[in-house]
C-alpha cells in the first residue's frame, strides 16, 4: 500500500534566500479506516501488512489495543522481543545506510550480520538469536580503552559533528504511556493528522527519550537539536537494547488503558518514537473505530520549530539543512524539498 509522502516547499525571494518553509503532509493517516466493519481479530491480523516500516510495532498495538478494549491481559513477551529486534534494525540502517548519500558510509560484514541477526529473533526470539543479535550490537557500538567509539561508528560521529551548522531546539517529549496519551488526545478527528502535546509542536523518538545522556548532552551543546544528537540518542538506544536482548534490562514499553465500553488506547514504544492505536469494537464484535497516531505525524508537524528556523537561510543551505533533518528525524515515507519562489503561489 503507498504511504504517501512528505513535502517540504522552500519558499525563496528573488535573491536565493528563504522567505518561509511549508511542510505538508501528503501520507493517508485514515488507511486504517479500511479495518472497520471487520471482524476485530481478521482486523488485528491485518494490521501490519498494512505497513511497510514497523509492522511488528503495528501489530503489537493492535494487540494491545484490542485487549484493552476487552478487558484482557497484555501483550505477550514474544511480540515484544519482536519489536525490540525490529527497532535495533530501525535505529542501525538508517544512520548507517539510509544516510548513506549524506554520510558516505558503506555496509560492513557485521552490519550484515546484525541484519541477520535481526530477522532471526523477530522470527524466533530464543536466547540463542537473543545474544547473537545483541553480541553484534555490542561489537559495532564499542568503544575504545578511552571510551571513544570506533568503527565505521565512529567515521559517522565525526562527519556528523563536522557538519557547519547549528539547528534550532525543539521542545522534546520523552516516551509516555497510554494513560498519558489519553488524557491529552482531544475528541477531534485531525489529532492523528496534526497531533500536539497541550497545544506545542514536540519532537518524539530517540533524541526525546534520552535527552538527558550525557553523550547527547554533549552533541546538543556542540550541534543542537540535529543530526549529531539525534545520532548520540540512536547509540544511547541501541546499548539499552544491547541490555535487554542480555536480560538485563526491561523489554520495550507496550502499555494500554481502557477507554470505554468496547475502546481501548495502546501505545508502542517503536523505533521512531511511541506509536498509538486507539481502537472501538461495536456490540456486534465488528471494528467500529480505528485511529492510528504515528511518530512521523508529530516530528513532522508543519509548525515544528525546526521548519520555522529554515527562513532566512540561504537555499543552499536550507536544502542541507532539511535533508539532514528529514533524513535524522527518519519519517517513515519519503520526504520532498522543493524550493519555490515566494511569488508563485505553488500547490503543495
Amino acid at each position: 500500500m503507498d504511504g504517501g509522502r512528505l513535502r517540504l516547499a522552500l519558499r525563496h525571494d528573488d535573491a536565493g534566500r528563504v522567505v518561509r518553509a511549508e511542510l505538508r503532509s501528503h501520507r493517508p493517516v485514515a488507511v486504517c479506516r479500511v479495518l472497520v466493519g471487520k471482524p476485530v481479530d481478521k482486523a488485528v491480523a491485518l494490521v501490519p501488512l498494512l505497513f511497510a516500516l514497523c509492522g511488528r510495532a503495528q501489530g503489537a498495538a493492535a494487540q494491545a489495543a484490542v485487549a484493552a478494549a476487552r478487558g484482557e491481559g497484555e501483550v505477550p513477551d514474544r511480540a515484544r522481543w519482536a519489536v525490540l529486534a525490529e527497532a535495533v534494525q530501525e535505529w542501525l540502517y538508517p544512520p548507517l545506510m539510509g544516510w548513506s548519500a549524506l554520510s558516505g558510509m558503506s555496509e560492513t560484514a557485521l552490519m550484515v550480520q546484525i541484519r541477520e541477526s535481526t530477522r532471526a529473533v523477530m522470527q524466533n526470539p530464543d536466547p540463542i538469536n537473543c545474544e547473537m543479535l545483541a553480541a553484534a550490537v555490542d561489537a559495532l557500538v564499542s568503544v575504545d580503552s578511552d571510551g571513544q567509539l570506533v568503527g565505521p561508528v565512529a567515521s559517522l560521529w565525526q562527519r556528523l559533528l563536522d557538519l557547519p551548522f547549528h539547528e534550532a531546539p525543539t521542545r522534546l517529549l520523552p516516551g509516555f504511556a497510554a494513560a498519558d496519551l489519553l488524557a491529552a488526545w482531544p475528541d477531534q478527528a485531525e489529532f492523528c493528522a496534526l497531533p500536539h502535546w497541550h497545544g506545542q509542536a514536540v519532537e518524539v523518538g530517540p533524541l526525546a527519550d534520552y535527552q538527558h545522556e550525557p553523550v547527547v548532552q554533549e552533541a546538543l551543546h556542540a550541534r543542537g537539536h540535529g543530526p549529531l544528537a539525534r545520532f548520540a540518542a540512536r547509540l544511547c538506544a541501541l546499548r539499552q537494547a544491547v541490555q535487554a536482548l542480555q536480560g538485563q534490562a526491561p523489554l520495550p514499553l507496550v502499555s494500554a488503558a481502557r477507554c470505554g465500553d468496547g475502546c481501548g488506547l495502546a501505545v508502542v514504544r517503536a523505533a521512531r518514537g511511541p506509536l498509538a492505536h486507539r481502537v472501538t469494537i461495536g456490540d456486534d464484535g465488528l471494528v467500529a473505530d480505528w485511529q492510528i497516531l504515528a511518530p512521523t505525524e508529530w516530528n513532522f508537524h508543519p509548525a515544528s520549530p525546526w521548519v520555522a528556523a529554515l527562513a532566512g537561510l540561504s537555499l543552499p543551505e536550507a536544502g542541507q539543512v532539511a535533508h539532514w533533518q528529514a533524513a535524522t528525524l527518519d519519517p517513515c515515507v519519503p520526504c520532498d524539498v522543493v524550493p519555490v519562489a515566494a511569488k508563485l503561489n505553488a500547490a503543495l
